[in-house]
């Protein structure tokens, strides 16, 4: 006797029904393959790292997104500054630069994630490229939609007490890996820098 929902075992009429159910008995798990692709590689995206605004002024922007709008303030250096969104662990970065409005996933490995997406039809528009977390790269999918992929395989940033960039962390969470004398990622050509990443 076949047990079983009628999306996964045929239609309602081959499906066979005990005429006696007993409380004991499992259920079955319906099919994942019928009536569902089934996914042949793991996601490429881990999440969606931040979104990032340009603004003309640093802490004006911080007055208003920190002090009017509740956003509470993680890092911040001369050229940007990380906002928490309280139910993501994306961030909201302001900074002063003339690119678009963006949006930054994070994988685990640009390199990586580069061939991946190239293998699957897409292309490299900019990049690999270093941001003082890790590796950045610009690519592009074959509708034109342009992503912006970034890891944290240089470590978060680090923070004072009053939230000020100060380093990196060890990439794998602990410790100190370098200051903030490596690159300076403020240059319109290198997409969303600075940020805590993870």
């Amino acid at each position: 006797m076949q047990l079983g929902c009628c999306l996964c075992q045929g239609s309602p009429s081959s499906v066979v029904r005990p005429s006696h159910p007993s409380p004991r008995r499992r259920q079955r798990e319906p099919t994942p393959s019928v009536g569902r692709p089934r996914p042949v590689k793991p996601p490429l995206f881990a999440a969606v790292d931040c979104l990032s605004l340009p603004v003309g002024d640093l802490d004006e922007a911080l007055r208003f997104y920190q002090q009017e709008l509740g956003h509470a303030l993680i890092w911040r250096d001369s050229h940007a500054a990380g906002l928490g969104l309280p139910s993501s662990d994306a961030e909201l970065v302001l900074r002063v630069d003339e690119r678009p409005m963006e949006t930054d996933l994070r994988v685990d490995s640009v390199p990586e994630a580069i061939e991946r997406f190239c293998r699957a039809g897409g292309s490299v528009v900019a990049g690999p490229f270093p941001i003082r977390i890790g590796l950045c790269a610009v690519v592009e999918d074959p509708w034109g939609n342009r992503l912006v992929i970034l890891d944290a395989s240089s470590g978060l940033l680090r923070t004072d007490s009053e939230k000020r960039v100060i380093g990196n962390e060890a990439p794998d969470g602990g410790g100190e890996a370098s200051g903030v004398s490596g690159v300076e990622c403020h240059d319109e050509s290198e997409g969303s820098c600075g940020r805590r990443g993870a």
